[in-house]
Parts: C-alpha cells; sequence; structure tokens
C-alpha cells in the first residue's frame, strides 16, 4: 500500500504499454529524489556550520597582526583605506532623496572597507612607443 502510494506520489502511471516498467520507474525516480534531498542536506549544513565565521573582535592588534602577516611596512608603504560599494550622483537635482545634489555619495547596505597597499600595486600603466 505505501509503495503503491510512493509510485504515485512520483508521478502518474497511466500508460498501460509501461505498466512492467512502472517498479523500475518508481526506483529511478526515488533515487533521483534521494541524491537531492541529500546534496540539499549538505548544502543546509554547510551554511549553518558557517553561519558566522567570524570568531575574532576586530582590534587594533589584529589589524597589526594583518600587516605583519601580508608583510606590509605601515612606516614607509603607501596604505590608504577606501570604502567600497557607493554610488556618486553625477546628474544635478534638487537636494531631495529621489533627486540627489550632483556629487552625493550614497553607501549601500553592504558596502564595505577596502584596506590597499599602494606601494605594492603591480598596475604599471601602459607607455607610448618612443620615435626614433
Amino acid at each position: 500500500m505505501i509503495f503503491k502510494i510512493w509510485k504515485y506520489a512520483l508521478g502518474s502511471y497511466s500508460d498501460d504499454k509501461t505498466e512492467p516498467y512502472d517498479n523500475y520507474i518508481t526506483a529511478v525516480r526515488s533515487i533521483i529524489f534521494v541524491s537531492y534531498l541529500v546534496t540539499n542536506c549538505f548544502i543546509i549544513s554547510g551554511v549553518i556550520r558557517h553561519w558566522n565565521p567570524m570568531s575574532e573582535e576586530f582590534t587594533e592588534e589584529s589589524l597589526i597582526k594583518a600587516y605583519t602577516d601580508l608583510g606590509w611596512d605601515m612606516r614607509n608603504d603607501d596604505i590608504v583605506v577606501e570604502v567600497a560599494g557607493a554610488s556618486v550622483y553625477e546628474i544635478d537635482g534638487a537636494g531631495t532623496k529621489w533627486a540627489p545634489l550632483k556629487g552625493t555619495v550614497k553607501y549601500n547596505k553592504d558596502a564595505f572597507i577596502v584596506i590597499k597597499n599602494r606601494s605594492r600595486d603591480p598596475v604599471v600603466p601602459s607607455q607610448a612607443p618612443v620615435d626614433r
């Protein structure tokens, strides 16, 4: 009885030609269902496991440790702190919420801080060819 309910829960069987294969079809659909179920369990357990991965509080000491781990020289390197995830309005508005003044910076809810070491920036601008 339960197997018959399970068969019909996985899909309709109304074709008389495929009736001998109904149990095989049920087995294949059950394997697919179980694989989806197991995959979803792994995804959910990964989300729960990494729910709050920040174990240490941000302190000045942790920032100094990060500088040291990266091999940065705090006294001589050109280190800048920037906020990423913002938009700057380039159209002049009336100064309202919906039409801010030109140059107004609005930070996104997911804005983040970027610490850059410009002394170790590998970007080298291209040079124009020299005429001889």
